[in-house]
């Protein structure tokens, strides 16, 4: 809830959205104050996410806010982001980025990744299909290489744009519209902004294993080779799998079904494809 939250969770709150899980384990401290627009001079001391949530309940009493005072952490992660329909990442440290946008992926939940420093900022909705950060980055660069927002500082503006953005995001796909999973920078001092394609790398050890083609195979390998990619994946992971034909289409979501997968959507795709996207159990 810091300044990419406090923006994104207030313009949210206030479109009308009816559920909000805020996550944070920072109090506030006078540094954050010409930043984090939620916050003021009574708040110091106390935790962000109940300050937030009493903030944005006066705002929209309507909505249901949901404050969690821990960090996101490999351990708590997915319990977090389940039973989500977007995940918006305002952390301030590597770290988190990477966890958040492997376990949204893993979870098939759309996530919406902004970072800012001094001047600029940067935004990538991670979508199945697209890339994620990892595709991005390829690695966490080494501890202390790349300062943060507290140690290179940033214009409370950069920030309150992103967040902006962040949310506008959001609402696109809660109501269902098509968002391109584009790199978007924006420079606040040169007044630049652009929009750059970013590829899904095939080697990416996040995206690759969750997507599996097996268009070229026929009964019964079709099903076996699903069945062996997701004895690989943990429960509660989600794949993507692209078969062709009427007998695969059949037959490999019945014999997930009757082996106790979830069967979360079939959808057709071009040239008699279609993709079948299920749940590990």
């Amino acid at each position: 809830m810091g300044g990419l939250g406090s923006p994104a969770a207030l313009l949210l709150a206030r479109a009308g959205v009816g559920k909000l899980t805020l996550v944070d384990d920072d109090d506030v401290d006078v540094t954050n104050l010409q930043r984090q627009i939620l916050f003021g001079d009574g708040d110091l001391g106390r935790p962000k996410a109940e300050v937030a949530r009493e903030k944005l309940l006066r705002e929209a009493p309507e909505c249901q806010i949901d404050a969690r005072v821990l960090r996101v952490e490999s351990e708590n992660a997915a319990a977090l982001f389940a039973n989500h329909d977007v995940i918006l990442d305002g952390s301030d440290n590597f770290e988190t980025k990477f966890l958040s946008s492997d376990v949204a992926m893993r979870l098939a939940i759309p996530l919406v990744h902004a970072g800012a420093l001094r001047f600029e900022g940067q935004l990538l909705p991670v979508l199945r299909g697209g890339a994620c950060v990892r595709c991005l980055f390829e690695q966490e660069p080494p501890a202390n290489e790349i300062p943060s927002c507290a140690q290179a500082g940033v214009l409370g503006a950069v920030v309150g744009v992103l967040g902006a953005m962040q949310a506008s995001v959001a609402l696109e796909l809660l109501r269902g519209e098509s968002v391109a999973p584009t790199l978007r920078t924006v420079d606040l001092k040169s007044g630049r902004a652009r929009e750059l394609a970013v590829t899904p790398r095939a080697d990416c050890p996040t995206c690759a294993p969750l997507a599996l083609d097996i268009t070229t195979e026929r009964c019964p390998m079709t099903y076996v080779r699903t069945k062996l990619r997701l004895e690989t994946l943990a429960p509660g992971t989600v794949l993507d799998v692209v078969l062709r034909g009427d007998e695969p289409l059949r037959n490999v979501p019945r014999s997930l079904t009757e082996d106790g997968h979830q069967v979360r959507e079939i959808v057709p795709l071009q040239d008699a494809r279609h993709r079948v996207r299920v749940e590990k159990r």
